[in-house]
């Protein structure tokens, strides 16, 4: 009723459906922060958030509650500022802090140091985060190291492939084939590519004679 009387619509929705800590908005609690309340959309997230910035020796930029929640404060680096980051978040219109998130384990990932007022906080962070570009890239090295690796099993395997009646038998040339033959058919053929890399067990591919670039099933 009292955010009713005083305008504190989001709060009073966070109270309903139970999204606030009833063990800190208490009528104390509302009275002293009636001031920021009054007439204001701010929601029990943002005090939770302005807790956890000024926990961190910050202040709360107005805006940013719009962007980030107070357990996303605890992975922001230290050796920048709060009100420093929040800035520069906001002027570069990030949209989820997850996207920072993988920047972060990009550069974690490439065994760079996350150390500095630059590298926390790139001047152009689009340009700087291209982390699917980059996991792209090494899923791409990596499959094509692992093609490589596979050549020589692959000349062994080629002794199977034949045809019999109108069927033919065809190995994966390589262990792409295998992931696109599981999304082809609609099976877990995919969840075997290790094995069949590593010889435990073998895949074979079997087509129709007639059409021998469909698939038609798959054989271990």
């Amino acid at each position: 009723e009292y955010c009713q009387k005083i305008n504190a619509i989001n709060l009073e929705a966070d109270i309903i459906y139970q999204y606030a800590d009833m063990r800190c908005v208490n009528m104390n609690w509302l009275k002293k922060n009636k001031a920021i309340l009054k007439n204001s959309t701010r929601s029990f997230g943002y005090f939770k958030l302005k807790e956890e910035i000024e926990k961190r020796g910050g202040k709360l930029v107005e805006g940013i509650e719009y962007h980030l929640t107070h357990r996303d404060i605890r992975d922001i680096p230290s050796g920048v500022g709060l009100v420093s980051f929040q800035n520069w978040y906001l002027k570069n219109k990030i949209a989820r802090f997850s996207d920072y998130g993988d920047y972060l384990s990009m550069l974690s990932e490439m065994d760079i140091p996350i150390v500095g007022k630059n590298r926390i906080m790139p001047t152009n962070f689009k340009k700087a985060h291209v982390y699917n570009q980059w996991k792209q890239a090494k899923k791409a090295e990596e499959e094509k190291k692992r093609n490589l690796q596979y050549e020589k099993r692959l000349k062994e395997l080629l002794e199977l492939e034949t045809q019999i009646g109108n069927f033919l038998f065809v190995v994966p040339h390589s262990l792409s084939e295998i992931v696109k033959e599981g999304a082809e058919l609609h099976h877990c053929v995919a969840s075997y590519l290790d094995r069949h890399f590593t010889g435990k067990t073998t895949i074979i591919f079997v087509r129709a004679v007639d059409v021998p670039d469909k698939p038609l099933y798959t054989l271990e």
